[in-house]
């Protein structure tokens, strides 16, 4: 899967000067997603980098989750996609989860011109309960 995108802007001279002009476009997907365990074997800890395009931030981080592997003996065949908290913030912990159990994360950045493509990420929680960061 790719995405195309362009940006379409133009510059206004008037007697005060020149401004830049701008027609916002969805964001593309967020870099350097990262996820790890926490001391709880019922959350995982993820980061990405803010997403700013066009000169138009990101005013919301979609996050969903999906569980793809129980207690690492059961592959789920046709995981069932949740919404987690979005946020604003290039942070969230997902809590509720099962213990020593795979998920796959996707984030979605949208600003005012719309949702931009999910970044996906793998991650397992902790087993016992220790940190194993």
């Amino acid at each position: 899967m790719f995405a195309v995108g362009f940006e379409l802007q133009f510059y206004v001279f008037s007697t005060i000067g020149a401004f830049l002009v701008c027609f916002p476009t969805a964001p593309g997907r967020v870099q350097s997603l990262s996820i790890s365990q926490t001391t709880s074997p019922s959350e995982l800890d993820i980061e990405w980098d803010e997403q700013i395009l066009n000169n138009c931030p990101t005013s919301l981080y979609h996050v969903e989750y999906e569980l793809i592997n129980e207690d690492q003996c059961l592959e789920i065949i046709d995981p069932i996609r949740f919404n987690d908290n979005d946020t604003t913030e290039t942070s969230t912990t997902i809590t509720g989860l099962k213990a020593y159990s795979t998920y796959r994360v996707f984030i979605t950045a949208e600003n005012e011109a719309g949702k931009g493509l999910s970044e996906v990420i793998e991650g397992t929680t902790n087993e016992t309960g220790k940190d194993n960061r």
